[in-house]
C-alpha cells in the first residue's frame, strides 16, 4: 500500500475576536496649531543651512539646502542670491 499523508482538519474554532478600534476622521483644521508648524532644524556639523533667496530678498520656499561649511563661499557666496538661514552653534 502506498504511504498517505495525512491532511490536517481545517480550522472551525474561531479565536476570541477582540473589537477593532474605529478611526475617526480628523480635520486640517484641527491638526494645524502653532506648535505643529514650529519645525526645529539641525544642522549637521561642518555644514550650514543655505536658503535662495528672490530679488525682493525673500526666501524661496523650498530652497533650503545643506552645504559644506568650509567652502560654500565659493559657489554660493553671492549674497544676492543665496543666504545663509542657520549655522551650526
Amino acid at each position: 500500500m502506498a504511504n498517505k499523508k495525512k491532511t490536517e482538519d481545517p480550522v472551525t474554532e474561531t479565536p476570541e475576536a477582540t473589537p477593532v478600534p474605529v478611526i475617526e476622521p480628523v480635520s486640517i483644521t484641527q491638526t494645524d496649531t502653532a506648535a505643529a508648524r514650529v519645525t526645529e532644524i539641525e544642522v549637521p556639523a561642518g555644514h550650514v543651512l543655505l536658503v535662495a533667496i528672490d530679488a525682493n530678498g525673500n526666501d524661496v520656499a523650498g530652497s533650503d539646502f545643506f552645504y559644506a561649511e568650509k567652502s560654500y563661499k565659493r559657489f554660493y557666496g553671492d549674497e544676492t542670491k543665496f543666504r545663509v538661514k542657520k549655522k551650526l552653534n
